[in-house]
């Protein structure tokens, strides 16, 4: 008999599925192709399993319920950061004239506004699997592209953040100078190329991916009753084991400690500023509140960072992919993006007013027709030689 055919399935559908524990199943019957007997046999890289031990046709069980639970906060949560990152997109947009740090925060807010409303549609379509309520393909795919994408907006939200800090460092650390390398155009080009890296980054995991017919799975026990499941691409071997997944690397491990330098720099220089309090500008006592108001942002990135870390780990060391925790995962997403116009709201007087005036007529994102009637306020001033940020009413 010729050797097995074995195919590699994809670890995103390998959630979907109880395999055996030694992460193969194959057909009972053999196919003939050139008058040999070719078993097929499917293999699971890492095995699928709810943390209680129940399967996946279990339905009313600990695990199942645990998961409907997370999936029931990742909705509040995640409409929640839906509402709040139009407001601020909204509010920022009030602006005749788009300030540096303005457009900044627009920018992080979209990607935030991505990741949630991602995050809500792919674990509506994992829990809608789990309880066998559909599992047709439209199903596997607003299961599967959807966390593609709320990754992309982990990413950009991510180095966003990291633009936010370095342009806050380098305002208080270089006054006059940081007119000139934030000024609206620059500060739209860096965050082109922000965007720009944050789509190579997740470029390996959307080609990585296909729906297809389960053509050649049909006879195996773990894909039985299965049309459609989710495939790897001829790419998949390229980027995940001739690269070694550095893309991912880079995407999970690079920000936090560029984050800790440049947080540590700019602690450094308010410390230094602030020593000499009497002796500081208006402009600059302003720049350093902003920067101050910043640091929460910062802290909640890191600490939903915890969760894809550990999950990496546990994923890496055990072989198992729980699906309880790949639920948190889309929740610490959610929660990561929702937090900013709460930041904001508590730590901005004037950003505060300008809300509340804001929410009672608030219909959609963007493309406000009126001025706010607290006035042309922004996070910080427009950014011009000479005046890094004059009118920092926030703050």
């Amino acid at each position: 008999m010729a050797e097995n055919k074995t195919i590699r399935l994809p670890i995103v559908f390998c959630l979907l599925v109880d395999f055996p524990d030694d992460k193969v199943d194959c057909s009972p019957s053999s196919i003939t192709a050139d008058h040999s007997t070719i078993p097929i046999c499917f293999k699971c890289p890492k095995l699928g399993r709810f943390l209680t031990g129940d399967l996946l046709d279990d339905h009313g069980s600990a695990g199942h319920i645990i998961c409907i639970l997370i999936w029931i906060l990742v909705v509040i949560v995640g409409l929640f950061g839906t509402i709040t990152n139009c407001l601020i997109i909204s509010i920022m947009r009030r602006h005749n004239g788009k300030r540096s740090f303005d457009f900044l925060l627009i920018v992080l807010a979209s990607f935030d506004l991505l990741s949630c409303m991602m995050s809500v549609i792919s674990t509506s379509a994992m829990v809608t699997y789990y309880e066998d309520l559909d599992r047709g393909p439209v199903t596997l795919f607003m299961y599967y592209m959807p966390f593609l994408l709320s990754l992309l907006g982990r990413t950009g939200s991510s180095y966003m953040t990291v633009l936010i800090t370095v342009e806050r460092f380098l305002v208080i650390r270089y006054p006059i100078k940081s007119g000139a390398w934030f000024t609206p155009t620059n500060t739209k080009l860096m965050t082109v190329g922000v965007a720009i890296f944050a789509v190579l980054l997740n470029i390996p995991r959307v080609s990585s991916l296909m729906l297809s017919r389960n053509d050649a799975g049909k006879d195996v026990p773990s894909l039985l009753h299965m049309e459609y499941i989710i495939r790897s691409t001829e790419l998949e071997e390229f980027w995940y084991h001739s690269l070694k997944s550095v893309h991912y690397l880079i995407d999970i491990m690079v920000p936090f400690p560029l984050l800790i330098i440049f947080n540590t720099l700019l602690f450094i220089e308010i410390k230094r500023f602030t020593s000499k309090r009497k002796e500081l500008s208006r402009k600059q006592m302003k720049d350093i509140r902003a920067a101050r108001m910043f640091v929460p942002v910062v802290i909640v990135l890191f600490l939903c960072n915890i969760e894809p870390m550990s999950h990496y780990l546990t994923l890496h060391i055990t072989g198992m992919y729980y699906r309880e925790l790949v639920l948190f995962l889309n929740l610490s997403i959610t929660v990561n993006a929702s937090a900013n116009l709460p930041i904001y709201y508590a730590r901005g007087h004037s950003f505060r007013q300008e809300i509340q005036s804001a929410l009672p007529s608030f219909l959609q994102c963007g493309n406000p027709k009126e001025e706010s009637k607290t006035g042309d306020i922004s996070m910080v001033g427009r950014h011009t030689p000479g005046n890094s940020s004059s009118n920092d009413q926030y703050f």
